[in-house]
């Protein structure tokens, strides 16, 4: 750096960086360079400047994207915010994804372009991948053309399937596989919510810190006329209510006549396939009788989640 500013005839700058880069020397008590006896003699009669903050500042740009010039801008979502205390300190962070494989967590004040950033934003980053730490880091960050609308397309898809309606909390749970399950507010999607439906869900994994692993955070919900063969059937066939006496399983011919209550059945089947108590009497089944049972695929184990009468 003494150098190109001798070149340029920055001298007192140069005298400047020599006697830093001396300093630094003595403090780890290691010897200097010829060159820096060379280059300092040349300044004998030169009186060092002190630090222009403003001139670093305005150069460093220009510096990084020189050392990072051979890495590719990628397009980033911004999908979470908050601010985090630390010694009484506080500090405005962000969450970002490129809705494939790479998730950075990033100080706003860090760069520029993250000043009054909100979720849902798009900007481009220069991320490289730290060996030591295990994780990548942003070493650029600009505000990017994208528009929400453009990088959602580039998101994972999946057919899903809703397997639960809160009308309550006004929310609805659907189910692909272990890691891409979970709750969508109503207010979210202009799905009309039913136990059973298909839906087309764009989604990211994010590692999520309360769970301690990766999970699946939904950007689009729509319907959808596809079904998922794979996790989701219909059953059709007699189902066979049961009941608990005594430490004993009745079949509905056997608790007539007793004193259980035929009405309100402990589960049932149909076929191997079980179905819970609920499920029975949200349907108003109340005897053995023909019905189409659904089931989806959780845990390795069909589980019944809605029956009609046919």
């Amino acid at each position: 750096l003494a150098t190109l500013f001798i070149n340029q005839q920055s001298l007192g700058e140069a005298k400047r960086e020599l006697e830093t880069y001396e300093s630094h020397r003595k403090v780890k008590e290691w010897k200097v360079s010829q060159e820096f006896n060379k280059l300092m003699a040349g300044l004998s009669e030169v009186t060092a400047l002190d630090y222009d903050r403003n001139y670093y500042r305005k150069n460093t740009e220009l510096a990084e994207s020189y050392i990072y010039k051979d890495i590719a801008w990628q397009d980033f979502l911004v999908f979470q915010a908050w601010t985090s205390t630390k010694n009484d300190k506080s500090d405005e962070m962000i969450a970002v994804s490129n809705l494939q494989d790479i998730e950075i967590v990033i100080k706003s004040r860090r760069f520029k372009a993250l000043r009054n950033t909100k979720i849902n934003d798009v900007i481009k980053c220069k991320v490289y991948y730290d060996k030591a730490k295990e994780r990548h880091t942003a070493v650029l960050v600009e505000k990017s053309d994208t528009t929400y609308k453009d990088i959602i397309g580039n998101a994972m898809e999946a057919i899903a399937v809703i397997d639960g309606v809160n009308q309550n909390r006004e929310l609805f749970h659907y189910h692909h596989s272990e890691a891409i399950n979970g709750n969508i507010l109503f207010a979210n999607s202009k799905i009309e919510p039913k136990v059973g439906k298909c839906i087309a869900i764009k989604y990211f994994m994010h590692y999520n810190t309360k769970f301690k692993k990766k999970m699946a955070k939904v950007l689009d919900a729509t319907d959808t006329d596809k079904t998922n063969n794979a996790i989701v059937k219909s059953v059709y066939g007699e189902v066979r209510l049961k009941y608990k006496k005594d430490g004993r399983t009745l079949s509905y011919d056997q608790a007539q006549g007793t004193d259980v209550d035929i009405t309100n059945p402990n589960f049932a089947f149909l076929e191997d396939y079980h179905i819970p108590s609920r499920v029975i009497k949200e349907a108003g089944i109340t005897h053995d009788q023909d019905v189409k049972i659904l089931v989806l695929l959780k845990e390795g184990k069909w589980n019944t989640i809605e029956i009609e009468k046919v």
